[in-house]
């Protein structure tokens, strides 16, 4: 919908001072003068009549090349700034409310296990434990841990620093033993995804040497990635037995002086899970679930989705959770995207656009015969 502006901006002051120095150079350079802040898009070839109804319009296209499911599912894992969007925000903690009923009433509520400041949740990782909030700086990642100073203090002040080098000790072991003799590619790779295969040979070197000599004769750069390993283990997935009630005892003993720490020296680092609010950088499913899904459980993630869903449309949340999804990042020539949904998405574009005449050819071709038939 963007050939030329159609718009165009109204500047005063320093900022069309600004732009007239850049279309006098533009047109020096024999460049075009379009100015790239106007509105480009073509509303009214689309059917829309402006910016405020083209979402209707976009959503409209993507029901007919059935895409629709697929932009909601983008949507949920999406994020909304609940400044700006403050009834959204609102109707969000409303569904977290909704789905807790939902789930008990169908006998369900263990498939989603709830974060609780007092309790140390088995089914996420040991850094989301510790955290216990999603960051908002690169150092609050979790291939930052090993160097944030706040949280590597808290572990020395409580006595876990030398438990989590241990703790990556034995998730090495334990993955030098398990692919010690598969191929690269095999999927254990991608269910214990600790070390790359690439990466292997480094840690069966460190597992022997500690073996051999004890922990204390490996170099510091060979202690810091055992101590970075148990950052993303979770108990109930990768049922390793490496965090017992003790464990989970001092890890939230952490959490909590970490909390503190943070508070006093780097505040608003890390955004907290608050049953009573909206967690911002968290994505709109986590906000809803507020939890967990319980690893192990048969069809949790069917049956969660199914309510999850039932609950935004009951609350009319469904379509604004989709409209979130037209927002999806969908990677660089959209490797984010199936080859079925490049290409929906192709044919939703030139849709778009009203066409009196459309050739198409072979356009359905990487698509089964029933979506075929269907288009």
């Amino acid at each position: 919908l963007k050939h030329r502006p159609l718009v165009a901006r109204e500047l005063e002051g320093a900022e069309a001072t600004k732009r007239e120095s850049e279309v006098a150079e533009s047109r020096r350079a024999g460049n075009a003068v379009f100015d790239f802040g106007a509105d480009w898009v073509d509303y009214a070839s689309a059917g829309a009549e402006g910016s405020q109804n083209l979402s209707d319009r976009l959503l409209e296209i993507l029901s007919l090349v059935d895409m629709r499911d697929n932009i909601y599912r983008f949507g949920l894992v999406g994020t909304i700034d609940p400044v700006e969007l403050p009834d959204v925000a609102e109707g969000i903690l409303k569904a977290r409310t909704a789905l807790l009923e939902r789930l008990e009433e169908d006998d369900a509520s263990d498939l989603v296990v709830r974060f609780d400041p007092e309790q140390y949740n088995r089914n996420a990782s040991i850094a989301e434990n510790l955290l216990f909030g999603t960051p908002t700086k690169p150092a609050y990642q979790i291939g930052s841990l090993t160097e944030n100073k706040i949280l590597q203090g808290v572990l020395a002040e409580s006595g876990l620093d030398s438990a989590m080098l241990e703790t990556g000790l034995s998730i090495a072991r334990t993955m030098v033993e398990i692919f010690a003799d598969l191929p690269a590619g095999h999927p254990f790779f991608d269910q214990f995804s600790f070390i790359d295969a690439d990466d292997l040979p480094d840690y069966k070197i460190m597992v022997t040497r500690a073996e051999n000599s004890g922990l204390e004769a490996l170099a510091e750069s060979d202690r810091q990635s055992l101590k970075a390993l148990p950052y993303d283990y979770v108990e109930a997935r990768h049922r390793l037995g490496l965090v017992d009630q003790p464990m989970e005892e001092r890890l939230v003993a952490a959490r909590k002086r970490f909390a503190d720490r943070l508070s006093a020296e780097d505040p608003g680092a890390v955004e907290p899970y608050l049953p009573d609010q909206y967690n911002a950088t968290a994505s709109l499913q986590d906000n809803i679930l507020f939890g967990r899904l319980a690893y192990g459980e048969v069809g949790a993630e069917e049956i969660v989705g199914a309510a999850v869903t039932d609950v935004l449309e009951k609350l009319d949340l469904r379509e604004t959770v989709t409209k979130v999804g037209l927002d999806y990042e969908v990677g660089i020539g959209g490797k984010r995207l199936s080859s079925t949904q490049r290409q929906k998405l192709g044919l939703a574009r030139a849709m778009l656009k009203n066409p009196d005449v459309l050739i198409i050819n072979e356009a359905t071709a990487v698509m089964d015969n029933v979506t075929q038939a269907k288009l």
